[in-house]
């Protein structure tokens, strides 16, 4: 009888990794645990605090590869193998109670669905083995053979039931045995997706009737049901105009506002942006922090024109490039080296780029002006050490300047 498999959960087997140091290979949508291989989309029972969709494996290793391994992930690289492997990227809110888990600061996560992961079990030992066949050439005793008229035997029945008993306490058995279970355990647990195409599914119900109706000859039409042909699609105006019409149909695109990646003091960032563009207050980010996650961006609105327009701030100029809303970015928040714009669009090139997007720099009136402010198409933005009074002046001035350049005709 072969011995008892031994089995371990996929988030336990992760973490045993990461907090060792051990080495994780990676080949083939696949990943390997020594011996173990995992496919990148095996689920796992760690919930994000963002959706309803559980980590699978392949989600939370790519983030801590990325984390654990900077330099094997320039800026927008954890993006691009995110959409090419197909994983869920890993939200802002939920990287630090990662990363501490898995790295062993934390012995347990209130993200983790305890029920569930008691439910995902693998083989700690390998689950790509071949299914197990009884080789007749190494073994000549597992199929005995019966003289014949025709000089063949064949195998008694007694011994194939012997040889189905013991494949049944083999390793392979017993570990597509617990797959099966998994799978009907996800499959019990999943909320069924409502659509069109699964409305339309149903048992010992025909819509031929329906069919027939619609394919039959069209029927003359009264001048009151004809239709008036579509009005042409406005062309956008002005800069604002285009922005919005970037959402499709009834739905308009937020315009996005890029500040600073990093907290600056005297600079604008995720941490105090919001309360500045609304209320006209500054914070500094470095001796004002935050004990709060900062979301991947955060949307206010603003009375532009008459019209009351939806802003989303953001930082993560990688994120931006790989859902593709760099079209959206209206305005950014620059530090004065150049650096800062690889890998942007036309980032080579400032004056193109502060063409198609107004920048902005901001400082204490009290620390010199960076050389390349001075040559660059810069709005420059002053605030007070001291004076809070002062702020909502510098905001006023950011946003008058802001609506001249979104109010601006196309050319």
């Amino acid at each position: 009888m072969s011995k008892k498999v031994s089995s371990v959960d996929p988030i336990s087997l992760l973490r045993e990794y990461i907090s060792s140091n051990k080495l994780i290979k990676y080949a083939d949508d696949h990943l390997y645990f020594g011996s173990s291989k995992l496919p990148l989309n095996t689920p796992t029972a760690w919930n994000p605090k963002d959706t309803n969709k559980l980590y699978n494996l392949g989600d939370l290793w790519l983030f801590l590869d990325s984390h654990l391994n900077p330099d094997k992930y320039p800026e927008g690289k954890y993006y691009e193998e995110q959409r090419r492997h197909g994983l869920q990227i890993v939200s802002n809110r939920d990287k630090e109670e990662i990363i501490n888990y898995f790295t062993g600061k934390k012995e347990d996560s209130e993200a983790i669905n305890q029920e569930l992961r008691a439910s995902i079990k693998i083989p700690k030992d390998g689950s790509s083995k071949k299914t197990h066949k009884p080789n007749y050439e190494a073994d000549p005793s597992a199929k005995k053979k019966l003289k014949t008229e025709n000089g063949e035997g064949e195998v008694k029945k007694s011994e194939n039931n012997d040889q189905r008993e013991e494949f049944k306490q083999s390793d392979t058995y017993l570990k597509e045995k617990e797959n099966i279970k998994l799978m009907d355990l996800l499959f019990r647990l999943e909320k069924p997706i409502d659509s069109k195409n699964r409305a339309l599914r149903k048992l010992n119900k025909s819509f031929k009737s329906v069919l027939n109706y619609f394919n039959a000859e069209p029927r003359p039409q009264s001048q009151g049901d004809q239709q008036a042909p579509a009005a042409p699609k406005k062309k956008a105006g002005n800069r604002l105009e285009e922005v919005l019409s970037m959402g499709g149909g009834l739905d308009q695109a937020n315009p996005i506002i890029l500040v600073l990646s990093v907290p600056t003091s005297g600079g604008l960032s995720l941490e105090n942006a919001r309360e500045f563009l609304e209320k006209g207050v500054y914070r500094d980010p470095i001796t004002n922090k935050k004990e709060t996650s900062v979301k991947e961006k955060i949307t206010f609105s603003k009375e532009i024109a008459g019209k009351k327009v939806s802003f989303d701030l953001m930082s993560d100029t990688g994120y931006i490039k790989a859902e593709n809303l760099w079209p959206r970015v209206i305005a950014v928040f620059i530090t004065g080296y150049a650096h800062q714009f690889q890998g942007w669009p036309d980032g080579d090139k400032a004056s193109i780029l502060f063409s198609k997007k107004r920048a902005y720099h901001m400082k204490y009136h009290d620390v010199p002006l960076h050389d390349n402010i001075k040559k660059w198409n810069v709005k420059l933005l002053e605030v007070n050490k001291n004076k809070r009074y002062l702020d909502a002046t510098t905001k006023n001035a950011f946003w008058e300047d802001l609506e001249a350049f979104l109010l601006q005709p196309l050319k």
